[in-house]
């Protein structure tokens, strides 16, 4: 294994990591702050839906890390396309859930990945079979679905 490759995958495990922690430092968060609000946690997200849609997108980022995973295979069996293009979606679906440290996350490994492999953005989407591509990239764009429904309740309630 290279220094590009070992650094790589130790950035693969970092996101990761934080991505499956995230959804329990935030259940612990509102937890502890329903608790000086006075109620239990279910009669607090009840009563603020901005609080609910905060829990559905941190619970949201254990699916994001599995994505990554899938990615971290496909960068194994030398699939650079699915792989730029499956991280690129995923970091996408973060910036429509406003998550700061996965954007953050993802946007140094999109960049290190863009950087170090051998491959640009024009050939992702000219070259290759964009079949296989989008098969790669189905579960990316699941969370982009998902990532957009709570946007636009963020956005309609004026978060």
């Amino acid at each position: 294994m290279t220094k590009t490759e070992s650094r790589l995958n130790r950035l693969f495990n970092i996101v990761k990591t934080v991505l499956m922690v995230y959804p329990f430092i935030t259940l612990f968060y509102l937890w502890t702050t329903a608790g000086q609000a006075g109620t239990g946690l279910s009669e607090f997200m009840q009563g603020n839906p901005i609080i609910t849609i905060t829990f559905i997108t941190a619970m949201l980022q254990p699916f994001a890390a599995w994505l990554l995973t899938i990615v971290q295979r496909r960068i194994e069996s030398l699939d650079y396309d699915a792989a730029l293009i499956s991280v690129l979606l995923i970091f996408i679906a973060e910036a429509l859930m406003k998550n700061m440290i996965g954007l953050v996350g993802l946007g140094v490994l999109f960049f290190y990945m863009y950087k170090n492999m051998p491959i640009s953005l024009k050939t992702c989407f000219k070259e290759g079979d964009r079949r296989l591509v989008l098969k790669d990239a189905t579960g990316a764009v699941i969370l982009i679905g998902l990532a957009a429904i709570c946007f636009f309740a963020m956005t309609r309630i004026g978060a």
